[in-house]
């Protein structure tokens, strides 16, 4: 897999990640980013990153949206003057969506447009990603991460992820992880693995220091790369097969 990250200083960063096989016992193993490129992207600062399974495209405050061939390292076109949108998020299964306005998320189900509930953040929301149909991870403009059922409107936990401000989240499931990745503006990218019971903290897996300050993230998924290394070396297919 490939971690993207976008930063102020107008750079587009690259990390490849091999997943690892769970480690034995109680002991987690962890895993290990290295760099894999780093693009001048734009002329001001990027404010946004989405990926597919070939795309990078990007948006920045110089009113441009670029978009990048991930496999080739190359650059496929560019679109200018992009307005800014605003944050929203819809849950896994699309029964849901949640609107951020500052500090504010309202619920809305999608089949009434209606709103089911309001959640206050104590901050200022910069980014959420739902990590189930009804669990919400929320950052904001300080150093925690929040979980909020959306069911019941209540806070499951919040820990502390960086020493500065989360700018930006992104969750995946492959074999045997569910993982949330977040930036900072610190400079730091880190994937945590999360638990099956999300009133537990998760669990470090990784970080890698950009020593920039980083604004947007992406993750790129060659899911056929990532579950081959993911396997233990017995269960690797033959090249036969």
């Amino acid at each position: 897999m490939e971690l993207v990250a976008g930063c102020y200083e107008q750079v587009l960063f690259g990390f490849t990640v091999h997943p690892k096989p769970e480690a034995c016992g109680d002991r987690e193993q962890q895993w290990t980013p290295v760099a894999d490129f780093t693009y001048h992207a734009h002329t001001a600062s990027l404010s946004a990153v989405t990926v597919n399974s070939r795309f990078v495209v990007t948006g920045s405050k110089d009113e441009t949206i670029h978009i990048y061939d991930i496999k080739k390292k190359i650059e496929h076109g560019a679109l200018v003057h992009h307005s800014d949108a605003h944050l929203v998020e819809c849950s896994p299964r699309e029964e849901q969506y949640v609107v951020i306005i500052q500090n504010k998320i309202d619920i809305y189900q999608l089949d009434t447009a209606s709103i089911s509930g309001t959640i206050t953040n104590e901050k200022r929301i910069s980014a959420v990603k739902f990590l189930s149909e009804s669990v919400l991870a929320v950052a904001g403009d300080e150093e925690v991460i929040r979980f909020f059922d959306c069911d019941s409107l209540v806070c499951l936990c919040e820990f502390k992820a960086h020493e500065n401000r989360v700018k930006a989240m992104f969750s995946f499931e492959i074999p045997e992880h569910h993982v949330i990745v977040t930036a900072s503006s610190d400079g730091f990218i880190k994937m945590w693995k999360l638990k099956q019971n999300k009133k537990v903290h998760p669990s470090l897996l990784c970080e890698v220091n950009t020593n920039a300050r980083l604004a947007c993230l992406g993750v790129w998924l060659d899911t056929v790369s990532d579950t081959k290394a993911s396997l233990p070396p017995a269960a690797e297919p033959s090249p036969d097969n």
